[in-house]
């Protein structure tokens, strides 16, 4: 069985690769916190002493990191992404290297390319406007020059909830837009829209959309890939299709049957006005295909996470921004 140590695994990402793949890796899921998944050991990745004590008593054939700050908002300052996510991807790699531990699969971001009126492939120009996304692509040239076999995924918009094991979205402040919309129209309030003259056809952003069930298919495809085939790769994972806010909210309206209201605020600063996947590189790879990622499937499933919520008492924090 191929031993994996995943980082960030009480993210979401993490935890639903984890609950997915439990049983078919041996995975010891690391992170700095323990809040959702109870059978993390906890550990800082700037903490060069206790990784390196876990990676010399595991000995993992392959690292997938996740870890990372990444909630997208400029008034948080480049340090803290420079000390989250640069600084702890260096003390990861040295650990890795000191332990001859040699495969890392690393989870980097589309919002790294500049807007465009085409699909974006793995060569199409870069333009990182966010903190957040100057951090991953920082993190991409220090792995790509570690000599390390490495996979470097450049996710588009991760989205919905994994219904089998109840996992899905719950960052404090939730900032993304699928789940926000859903909670809103659930629990009656209306749906702030950020800016609506982008230079799109109906003035909202567009974006390329991805079940949360298809990007982990995705991980476990290239785990055989990275550990079998010792092969590196740079892909993005996405769908191939854009839909804009409002068709988002369009389609969350004529599902739920309730009237929406809207809102409209400012647009955020650092915005794409279009950012929509070409994934013909991931399918030549790996046949790997988006499943999962329908906009009936993606909003079935994050509704049944809300109502999930809901059940429990777990109360969702939407941030303004």
């Amino acid at each position: 069985m191929i031993k994996i140590l995943l980082t960030g695994a009480d993210g979401y990402i993490g935890n639903s690769f984890y609950q997915l793949y439990k049983n078919k890796y041996n995975i010891l899921p690391i992170d700095k916190s323990k809040l959702i998944n109870k059978d993390i050991v906890s550990c800082n990745l700037l903490n060069k002493k206790k990784i390196n004590k876990i990676f010399s008593n595991f000995k993992p054939d392959v690292t997938i990191h996740l870890a990372a700050q990444s909630l997208v908002n400029d008034r948080i300052p480049f340090k803290k992404y420079k000390v989250n996510n640069i600084d702890a991807t260096k003390n990861l790699i040295n650990v890795m290297k000191k332990n001859n531990s040699n495969n890392i699969i690393f989870s980097s971001t589309a919002s790294i390319y500049a807007s465009s009126d085409k699909l974006l492939d793995e060569t199409s120009k870069m333009q990182p406007l966010s903190n957040y996304a100057k951090s991953k692509l920082k993190c991409e040239k220090i792995i790509t020059k570690s000599n390390l076999k490495n996979i470097i995924f450049r996710f588009f918009n991760a989205c919905s909830a994994v219904k089998k094991y109840r996992v899905g979205e719950l960052h404090k402040p939730e900032t993304h837009l699928i789940p926000k919309i859903v909670w809103q129209v659930k629990h009656n309030l209306p749906v702030k829209i950020y800016g609506n003259k982008y230079n799109t056809k109906d003035g909202t952003p567009i974006r390329d959309y991805i079940h949360i069930g298809d990007i982990c298919n995705a991980i476990n495809l290239f785990v055989l890939e990275i550990y079998k085939k010792n092969k590196s790769h740079l892909v993005n994972v996405g769908t191939a299709k854009g839909f804009s806010v409002m068709e988002m909210i369009s389609h969350l309206a004529k599902i739920s049957k309730k009237k929406i209201n809207i809102k409209y605020l400012k647009p955020r600063k650092n915005e794409a006005a279009r950012l929509i996947c070409d994934n013909r590189k991931i399918f030549k790879t790996v046949k790997w295909k988006p499943y999962k990622s329908t906009l009936n499937q993606i909003f079935k499933d994050e509704i049944y996470w809300v109502n999930h919520l809901r059940k429990k008492k777990i109360k969702r924090y939407l941030s303004d921004y």
